[in-house]
């Protein structure tokens, strides 16, 4: 199904089935590998971040060219930290953030939901 393209600020979370994950460990282990990749290219290499960031990521947020564009950049690589993993206290603060809109989620405990192990793989590598 074709979607519109939508902007997003901010980290970003991808999940999947388990099953699936099992079934395409060594695709899933390529995304995660990207997503490494991508965080460190964006942390450190501000040149190759603002050539992307010019491009489609300007007109999504609708921003006033390349001043605005290295304004937000800044912010975001700032706030980034240097592995696309979440803390447990990133993940406690989504909970609670999320409980006002969805209380029957106060018995579930959400670190059931992280498998590490691709992410321990790839920064193993780096």
């Amino acid at each position: 199904m074709d979607t519109e393209p939508y902007g997003f600020i901010g980290n970003v979370t991808l999940t999947t089935l388990e099953s699936f994950a099992v079934s395409r460990r060594d695709d899933v282990q390529t995304l995660v590998d990207a997503a490494f990749a991508a965080s460190r290219l964006f942390k450190h290499n501000p040149a190759a971040a603002m050539d992307i960031c010019m491009g489609e990521p300007v007109t999504l947020l609708k921003l006033d060219g390349r001043t605005a564009m290295e304004r937000i950049y800044g912010i975001l690589r700032d706030e980034l930290s240097e592995q696309p993993i979440p803390t447990p206290e990133g993940i406690g603060n989504t909970r609670r953030m999320a409980l006002v809109r969805m209380p029957e989620l106060g018995d579930f405990n959400p670190l059931l939901m992280w498998d590490l192990s691709l992410a321990r793989a790839t920064a193993k590598r780096a």
